[in-house]
């Protein structure tokens, strides 16, 4: 199904479907009716140094209108409100469930799982009362929250079905809709550290985010963002959460300050807090700038197990208190300028990679991650660096760039890479884009529930009352024929009916004068079936036209997608069971049948072979068919030379050709088919079974991966849809013909 999707793609009805489906999996949260309207969340789609919802979760929380001697929001602890207390909504409910880092990119949860005590694991019952306390909480993922997205999630990482568009946007707004958000703004980041690298390919994920979005009936605003230089100053889980606390104290990074109160003021706008974004981003400044969001971070980090004199100290401490409760690494190190010049950028995707393999990430779920390794930025872009040289006492010192924090030694291959990340240039950079690059909303934001309006030709009339003479004389003229007299007299009374022209002045224009067309005699049967046929040729002519544009439209981007799986994907070697080489140009031209497998499988592969062997004899039964070319790739090359191929194979069909190599290219042609192989353990006598997708691929003469055949298709079911790939075969157009 995943690579279904990811081959033919999704429209937005499907997509809706899909994260309906998704999201209906499990269990879904569940608010008090006085919090409608107002429980709203953040996303990001993932970048380096994001500490956003770390600062943009309390700041939301203190957004809200104070209600005094209320737990948790400002109030005194006494028994008495404010007299707004009555009048004024009750604050933004904040409930983020976020996630973890995996790559180059930060998790939220690592960041929060540095600070002492602080637990992400909190039950649906336990957000909500968090929530009436404190107004904001980031949690993980329930393991019964949306169940489906993590079945699929673990299932697109090893079927290469990742960067579906559809499954994407399913997995992201599942667990959304589980929320029962109000309201959502969605931080969709491109460049080189990002999950899309042009703004193009992110706008598309952020319109299919906010469509479906939309329809699900969460008001949902995206906001492209540029991820090339890491947001803000510090990278790494335990210094991105001092720089966050910098944020919050009306400080820290002019770029992390700018992003979180944009987002904010969006939400606040979206929530109906707020006449507008400006007005809300000018609040959410406020709250950072007074304190109340500090206030609420401290807050929460009691609420989700933090000890109290911690999260005082760490909210109140000095920077030396925060760093030695949040542990510090063993080495701190500082890199010099390598020569001078004007910062033009500092490249994100190098910086996070040199982190994540000093113990910053993880390449899988479940990794462990040391918190404490990361790295400050000492330089911003368009300021100017002076480089000394440190053999020479006489000149200047060397002026840093970086400060990184790790836990044994900086090798050479790792220093070059971090120098890498610095951009020098002779002259001050001009014309630095804008953080936010884009902002992509629906106006008019509804639920699905609601019924869309029907197009202006298709809209019902008003219902205008008729006067009982005007109704009369209506009938009699309807009853007559020829009648020209009575025509006059209808047109007379409806040109005095002045309500009628009121409500439907495009009736009632002027130049579109209403009249009563002169009654005719019935046709004949013959010719009323006349008129019926060439009306409905016309439709049909008009359905089948739009038909066929639509599915060429979607052939194109099927082919588009196809074509990133053709065989070979550039180019492979192997040999076959004479030693002749084999790439990917000698197939071109022909249909190919391939499976892999290995000679020492008990039953799964000789059953197969022996199903593809019966496939190509139907299939060569049909003399107008073009001829299939059986393939066997071996995924063990370790036993299954050439000689051995040539025995094995030499029990099926004829014109089956076995193809080896050796292991690298072996498992690199694999990898062009997305075949899973992992060779088992080994007995006693040094035997062992390799684990491999049991597939046969269907490759047109283009070298075009068209279909597969899992274990429960038939010789006859395969022949069968063989032939009908054949049937609607066209060649694909040049690559740059699209």
């Amino acid at each position: 199904m995943l690579m279904a999707i990811r081959l033919r793609g999704m429209d937005a009805g499907e997509t809706l479907a899909l994260t309906q489906a998704m999201a209906s999996s499990g269990r879904t949260l569940a608010w008090p009716p006085a919090w409608h309207g107002l429980v709203v969340d953040k996303h990001s789609t993932g970048g380096v140094g994001d500490k956003v919802s770390l600062a943009l979760a309390p700041a939301l929380a203190a957004c809200g209108c104070k209600v005094r001697g209320t737990q948790g929001w400002g109030g005194d602890g006494g028994g008495s409100t404010s007299p707004c207390a009555h009048v004024c909504p009750p604050p933004p409910q904040v409930p983020m469930i976020s996630g973890r880092g995996l790559g180059h990119t930060g998790g939220t949860l690592d960041k929060l799982e540095a600070v002492p005590g602080f637990c992400v694991s909190q039950s649906p019952e336990e957000m909500q009362h968090i929530l009436e306390r404190v107004g904001c909480c980031i949690v993980g993922q329930s393991a019964e929250l949306v169940p489906a997205d993590r079945v699929l999630y673990g299932l697109r990482d090893v079927t290469a079905t990742v960067d579906s568009l559809p499954l994407i946007t399913a997995s992201i707004l599942s667990k959304k809709a589980a929320e029962q958000l109000a309201a959502l703004v969605l931080d969709v980041k491109f460049g080189g550290a990002a999950l899309y690298p042009t703004q193009e390919s992110a706008r598309e994920l952020a319109r299919s985010l906010v469509d479906v979005g939309t329809h699900l009936g969460i008001r949902t605003v995206a906001l492209l963002t540029r991820m090339e230089q890491p947001l803000g100053r510090a990278v790494g889980n335990a210094l991105e959460v001092l720089e966050a606390l910098e944020c919050l104290e009306g400080a820290g990074p002019p770029d992390l300050r700018h992003l979180v109160t944009v987002l904010g003021g969006v939400l606040l706008w979206q929530c109906g807090m707020e006449q507008g974004a400006e007005q809300g981003r000018k609040r959410l400044t406020r709250a950072l700038d007074d304190g109340s969001a500090l206030g609420k971070f401290e807050a929460m980090l009691g609420a989700q197990g933090v000890p109290p004199d911690t999260a005082r100290d760490l909210c109140t401490g000095t920077p030396t208190q925060r760093r030695q409760l949040l542990g510090e690494a063993k080495v701190c190190e500082e890199l010099p300028a390598p020569q001078e010049g004007w910062v033009q950028e500092v490249r994100a995707l190098p910086l996070a990679r040199v982190l994540h393999h000093l113990g910053a990430g993880r390449e899988r779920a479940g990794d462990p991650v040391n918190l404490r390794v990361g790295a400050e930025l000492l330089v911003g872009t368009g300021q100017h660096l002076r480089a000394g040289e440190g053999g020479d006492p006489r000149s200047p010192p060397c002026q840093p760039w970086l400060r990184v924090h790790h836990e044994g030694t900086l090798s050479a291959e790792r220093r070059h890479e971090l120098q890498d990340a610095l951009c020098l240039g002779p002259e001050p950079p001009r014309d630095l884009p804008p953080l936010v690059a884009e902002t992509i909303l629906n106006h008019a934001p509804s639920s699905v529930t609601t019924p869309r309006p029907l197009p202006s030709l298709l809209r019902p009339l008003p219902i205008v009352p008729v006067p009982a003479a005007a109704a009369r004389a209506l009938r009699a003229a309807s009853g007559r024929t020829g009648g020209g007299g009575h025509r006059a007299k209808v047109k007379a009374m409806l040109r005095s009916l002045r309500p009628i022209q009121q409500l439907c002045p495009a009736l009632c224009h002027p130049q579109r004068r209403l009249s009563v067309p002169p009654a005719c005699p019935r046709l004949p049967l013959r010719q009323r079936l006349a008129v019926a046929s060439a009306v409905a040729g016309a439709v049909a002519a008009g359905w089948l036209y739009l038909r066929h544009q639509k599915e060429e439209q979607h052939r194109a981007r099927r082919l588009r997608h196809l074509r990133a799986l053709s065989l070979g994907q550039g180019d492979f070697e192997l040999r076959d069971t004479s030693g002749t080489p084999r790439r990917k140009a000698d197939f071109l031209g022909r249909w190919v049948l391939l499976y892999f497998g290995f000679t020492h499988c008990p039953d799964v592969c000789p059953e197969e072979l022996e199903k593809l062997s019966r496939a190509v004899e139907l299939l060569e039964r049909d003399p107008a068919l073009p001829p299939v070319q059986p393939l066997f790739v071996t995924v063990d090359p370790e036993r299954d030379d050439a000689a051995a191929l040539a025995r094995y194979l030499r029990d099926f069909h004829p014109r089956l050709m076995g193809l080896t190599g050796t292991t690298e290219q072996v498992r690199a042609a694999a990898a062009k088919f997305r075949v899973y192989v992992s060779a088992g353990p080994r007995d006693a006598d040094g035997d062992y079974v390799v684990d491999h997708s049991v597939l046969t691929f269907l490759v047109d003469p283009d070298g075009m991966f068209r279909d597969c055949y899992g274990r429960s298709r038939t010789a006859e079911e395969v022949a069968r849809s063989v032939r009908a790939h054949m049937e609607t075969y066209q060649p694909l157009p040049a690559a740059g013909g699209e």
